[in-house]
């Protein structure tokens, strides 16, 4: 009930207050980790010199229905310069309700660079019928501005795409993993130099001070 509760929000409570839990279609989704940690919820990362597992996973939802996704399929293996990674997969309403899915597609970027082992990168929310079976497909720009393939490089000052493997997951959260593919990036792509506003900032300064 606390996670229903979390979920719903205050106007959501107030809503469904006068309904039978029974007649409630849940669609929410978490969107920070929590654990338990001696009875109180934390958020993961909250507190130091305690390895806590998270009870409620990025991404996780509760349903009265269930769902399965299958049939993944990620294109081009081999990624090229100005093209678009399409991620394809099947979600089937296999309950008795209707009700919806939350389809979340995570990256895994080269164990080399260190990053977190998966990020979002995409999702997409789909209703269906009890039985009912829908094809998705989604697009993602590896060049895109929310850069789901780039790592930030301090040296350079500017968000990089490594060559190397990528993982391509999909699920309904982020410990919930039920497909994934790979694609291989051949070569090393730098965007446009980032300047943060302190470093434009000092720029500037620096200009003037030699102007005097």
């Amino acid at each position: 009930m606390a996670l229903l509760n979390s979920l719903l929000g205050h106007e959501g409570r107030q809503q469904c207050s006068d309904k039978p839990l029974s007649k409630i279609v849940i669609h929410g989704r978490a969107t920070e980790e929590e654990a338990v940690v001696d009875g109180a919820e934390q958020k993961v990362g909250d507190h130091f010199g305690i390895e806590v597992r998270a009870q409620f996973s990025f991404g996780f939802g509760l349903s009265y229905t269930s769902f399965d996704i299958s049939k993944l399929e990620v294109t081009p293996k081999s990624y090229g310069w100005n093209q678009a990674i399409k991620v394809k997969f099947f979600v089937e309403n296999t309950g008795t309700r209707s009700g919806a899915e939350v389809a979340q597609v995570y990256v895994g970027m080269p164990a080399s660079l260190g990053e977190p082992p998966k990020r979002l990168v995409a999702f997409q929310k789909v209703f269906l019928k009890p039985g009912e079976k829908r094809h998705i497909q989604i697009s993602i720009n590896p060049q895109g501005n929310n850069h789901p393939f780039s790592y930030w490089d301090s040296q350079s000052q500017k968000w990089t795409i490594a060559a190397g493997k990528y993982k391509v997951y999909v699920g309904n959260s982020s410990n919930n993993i039920v497909a994934s593919d790979e694609i291989s990036i051949g070569t090393k792509w730098q965007d446009r130099e980032y300047r943060s506003e302190e470093r434009q900032a000092r720029e500037d300064w620096e200009k003037g001070d030699q102007r005097d």
